[in-house]
């Protein structure tokens, strides 16, 4: 009987967030503009171009992208746009990845394809990042610098990757552009403590310079809280970055509807306050989440060290 309650219970949930309604179990306020804050975009010291195309495919980037020579894009579509310019006008061979297509049909020596998903373990359908990268690069693989950029956008795969990759391993990249899906979920506390504890992992390396809401998907709103489905989040190694009280602005003007035949959606204003990069007051959540605190710890990196 309780493993059919738990059941209801979960189908529910899922049926009421759709209807932009959570249900008990949800996380406080204060905990989710906590986490909220450490998303926050920041000034880095560097303007931000557009790779890619004018709508899906097209991201926003620090424009610091010599001396980078190999993009890795786990999660294929229908443009390869971004992977193109990399190639032609900088010269970056692009990693792609993704086990629900075939290789793309544009002919270009710099593509690299491997029909695999990435995932958290080695098999036939799915890789590592970790060992994904040591197969293509395989101490230096004839790249002219061990500086990557990561694109990823995996269908919501992304969190189990980012806690199974090493500090170490994220730190090879200057420059991550990650979709994050279901971002709704963020609601319920033990979900957004694993993304807490995620983001401090990560944070320690990288700031957020960018976020662009995905518009074929509505924001939730709970009380004064709003929340974007899925967002598009350009992260920017901290070393190289230069850090200043610049006013950013949104959209950004570069930033266009990923689907144009959709109404555009934009950055929620709880998500825009300007906020230091440093900013560490917020107790994480897992210290007042036990139920999340294994997960939080390994999101942060144990298994892999700093």
């Amino acid at each position: 009987m309780y493993n059919v309650l738990r059941t209801c219970f979960y189908f529910l949930q899922a049926v009421l967030y759709r209807c932009h309604m959570v249900l008990s179990m949800t996380a406080s306020e204060g905990a989710l503009v906590d986490v909220i804050k450490k998303m926050r975009p920041v000034s880095a010291g560097r303007d931000l171009i557009r790779i890619g195309g004018r709508h899906d495919g097209g991201y926003l980037v620090p424009d610091d992208l010599q001396g980078v020579s190999a993009n890795f894009s786990p999660g294929v579509g229908w443009t390869v746009a971004f992977d193109e310019e990399l190639a032609t006008r900088y010269a970056i061979k692009s990693f792609l990845a993704d086990y629900s297509v075939e290789p793309p049909s544009v002919s270009n020596e710099s593509f690299d394809f491997e029909k695999k998903f990435l995932g958290i373990v080695n098999n036939d359908r799915y890789m590592r990042l970790e060992d994904w990268i040591e197969k293509k690069t395989g101490g230096g693989g004839g790249l002219h610098s061990e500086e990557f950029i990561l694109q990823m956008d995996i269908e919501g795969a992304e969190f189990g990757v980012l806690i199974d990759t090493p500090s170490a391993v994220l730190r090879r990249f200057r420059i991550m552009i990650i979709e994050f899906h279901a971002m709704e979920r963020m609601f319920a506390k033990h979900t957004l403590g694993i993304l807490d504890g995620i983001l401090d992992k990560v944070l320690r390396d990288f700031c957020v310079v960018h976020i662009h809401p995905i518009n074929h998907c509505s924001s939730v709103k709970v009380g004064n809280v709003e929340i974007p489905r899925v967002i598009e989040v350009t992260f920017y190694r901290r070393d190289r970055a230069v850090f200043d009280n610049a006013k950013l602005s949104f959209p950004h003007r570069l930033d266009r509807p990923s689907m144009p035949e959709h109404p555009d959606v934009f950055l929620p204003a709880i998500w825009q306050n300007q906020v230091r990069c440093m900013e560490r007051q917020a107790m994480p959540l897992s210290h007042r989440c036990p139920a999340a605190r294994s997960v939080c710890a390994l999101a942060r990196g144990v298994q892999g060290g700093p």
